[in-house]
């Protein structure tokens, strides 16, 4: 059973002859754990592998287990904080994130460099648990009307006319 978070992911996949069986209508892990147990994919005493980022957020991890779901989670990347000396927020009109790991990786980023903070600094986040801790880290957040990289450059191809 192949169950995919994103339809591109999907898209993808359908390349090497893997069919989705499995693609939530919403973009997060808490989405595609409410699809897997609504839909019977997954059931009480089945096994899941998670293949994800290694700081993933728990919600999908903690609700599959909720449902007598065993989780076995594969890290396959990880949110690294690369050192850059000359770096400095106020050059950009607009960072963006993908996570909320990343969103922590660039606030420590603009810490180290003592650049300043992350206050006011204007940020896209893919997903609304990504512009939670963007929020909390005091940037000026917008959402992507989808939580696509796509949807995200459609709404800074409109936010630069």
């Amino acid at each position: 059973v192949a169950l995919i978070l994103r339809q591109r992911t999907a898209q993808a996949l359908a390349h090497f002859g893997i069919r989705a069986d499995l693609v939530p209508a919403s973009y997060s892990g808490e989405a595609l754990g409410h699809a897997m147990t609504q839909s019977g994919a997954v059931q009480n005493g089945q096994s899941v592998l998670l293949a994800r980022a290694r700081e993933g957020a728990p919600e999908l991890s903690d609700l599959l287990a909720a449902h007598g779901i065993s989780v076995c989670e594969l890290p396959l990347y990880e949110t690294r904080q690369k050192k850059m000396d000359d770096f400095c927020p106020a050059d950009y009109d607009w960072v963006t994130f993908t996570s909320a790991s990343g969103a922590d990786s660039f606030a420590s980023m603009c810490e180290t460099a003592q650049r300043g903070g992350t206050q006011g600094l204007p940020a896209l986040c893919i997903g609304e648990k990504t512009a939670e801790r963007a929020r909390a880290l005091g940037m000026r957040v917008s959402v992507a009307k989808q939580a696509t990289i796509h949807s995200m450059i459609e709404f800074l191809r409109e936010a630069a006319q």
